[in-house]
């Protein structure tokens, strides 16, 4: 008995890229997860091996279309040359099945097959060894033509009773009955598979089956769709036509010697094995094999051109927080909008003042200093907003101005701050500011603020005023902390 390594059942892959060959700490595994840029579900060891011919997406389709097809020909089954379409229009669907899980999936491609064949013998007739159109729908046996969809169906089941629910007309299911007793009386075909896996289990059409003691195991002559499904996953398929008396070959390429030898023979500069090429290309070309080792992960990225030694660093642990405070200026420049609802901001003609709305693309310059205390942060600085648009000033006094400088005070952490100031001309204010670090000195600042609504009197009019309205001011900008 072929005996695996325990190593191999400790093996877990991350996404859809890392393996693991030991458990690793979530410290390493997060840190090769996120170099490595993974992003699907966890795999384990029998999901890589699986990788390229696992059930999928194709599968359910391919089946639904079958279904579909059978449902949708069965009209044609009463007009004249109706057999052309249902012939015709099978042979895509039925060709798109590669796999048989079960015995539901058997009896659905046993009634796709019976059915073309029906419509073949009952076009055809005594006329299908002959004529040219039946090219694709025949098969011989000993000299005799025989509907090759029936020859299909009689290897996918060779001991099923035909009823007339498989085939409705009296004279084809006799015929079909025909075909059967010719093929399961020929001599059969034997199936040898090489290199299964001591604990997998061969299927053959949807059952499992039993391989007997010269290794192989004997199948009616005809199309099988025949596959190995290890720990529950299918680790090899194959669409096969097997002459009468013909022996075929099933090899399973990915190996547990293969795959064993692989895992413990990984160096920098080494060949990735043949028979890993097929689930590496379904995998997205490229998998990580990692293992813990004394200071950082171990790891090896494995491609079709070979495997390559991965560099793996830890950040570098910041330093903890002495005390020390620390000044800091800061300028940047960006954009954003602004709103304000005062018509001394809208409208400056005096003459036509009313409560008017300003919706404006902002220029932004900021203008700060940051005082940080370990943890803490407290800063002051003044940010200018420029509000686009040819009327979009404010009125002070007799003069208008169409800066809308923000001078404000406020304390937080390095990444998050609150502050209090005064937009001028008129409205107190409070406001959020986000600061995060790119590269070096340079920072992108994110900012908005609130201008508090309130009363004021006019300048010219005695016993007189107006309310300002909300106002808000968002925006980003890009700059640099000295």
């Amino acid at each position: 008995m072929f005996v695996i390594p325990s190593l191999l059942f400790a093996i877990t892959v991350q996404a859809t890229e890392v393996v693991w060959l030991y458990p690793p700490t979530d410290a390493d595994r997060d840190l090769v997860t996120i170099q490595a840029g993974a992003t699907g579900p966890a795999l384990n060891a029998i999901d890589v091996r699986s990788a390229a011919t696992a059930w999928n997406d194709t599968d359910d389709t391919a089946w639904r279309d079958l279904e579909t097809t059978l449902q949708d020909v069965r009209v044609f089954e009463t007009k004249l040359d109706g057999e052309l379409v249902i012939m015709r229009d099978l042979i895509l669907p039925i060709s798109r099945i590669t796999m048989v899980r079960d015995e539901n999936d058997r009896n659905k491609l046993f009634a796709a097959l019976a059915y073309q064949g029906f419509a073949v013998n009952r076009f055809f007739d005594a006329s299908l060894a002959d004529d040219p159109k039946a090219e694709p729908y025949r098969m011989f046996l000993e000299g005799d033509a025989i509907e090759k969809p029936w020859f299909n169906a009689v290897a996918l089941d060779p001991k099923r009773e035909i009823t007339p629910y498989d085939i409705a007309e009296a004279p084809q299911r006799v015929q079909y009955k025909k075909v059967a007793a010719l093929l399961t009386s020929a001599p059969p075909a034997s199936l040898t598979p090489e290199g299964l896996p001591e604990s997998a289990t061969l299927f053959v059409d949807g059952r499992a089956a039993a391989i007997g003691p010269a290794g192989n195991l004997r199948v009616v002559a005809g199309r099988h769709l025949v596959h190995v499904s290890l720990q529950g996953s299918v680790i090899a398929r194959w669409d096969i036509h097997a002459d009468v008396g013909a022996s075929v070959t099933l090899p399973v390429e990915l190996t547990d010697k293969v795959w064993r030898g692989f895992l413990v023979s990984l160096t920098d500069g080494g060949a990735t094995p043949t028979a890993l090429l097929p689930q590496l290309e379904a995998l997205g070309g490229e998998i990580w094999i990692a293992q813990p080792g004394e200071k950082v992960p171990m790891v090896f990225s494995v491609t079709a051109d070979g495997i390559k030694s991965i560099t793996i660093e830890r950040p570098k642990a910041e330093k903890p927080d002495d005390g020390t405070r620390r000044l800091h200026a800061t300028v940047a420049v960006g954009g954003g909008w602004f709103y304000s609802g005062d018509f001394l901001l809208q409208n400056p003609d005096p003459l036509l003042a009313n409560k008017r709305t300003v919706n404006a693309i902002s220029a932004r310059l900021h203008l700060g200093g940051e005082y940080h205390m370990g943890s803490l942060v407290m800063i002051a600085g003044v940010d200018t907003d420029l509000p686009l648009g040819e009327l979009h000033v404010a009125k002070t006094g007799g003069n208008y101005v169409r800066f809308r400088p923000y001078p404000y005070v406020g304390f937080g952490v390095p990444l998050l701050q609150v502050n209090l100031g005064y937009v001028l001309p008129y409205h107190p204010a409070v406001g959020v500011s986000a600061v995060l670090p790119l590269s070096g000195p340079v920072i992108l600042r994110a900012s908005g603020r609130c201008g508090i609504p309130g009363t004021l009197s006019y300048d010219d009019k005695a016993n007189s005023s107006y309310d300002t309205a909300t106002l808000i001011s968002v925006g980003a900008s890009v700059g640099i902390r000295l």
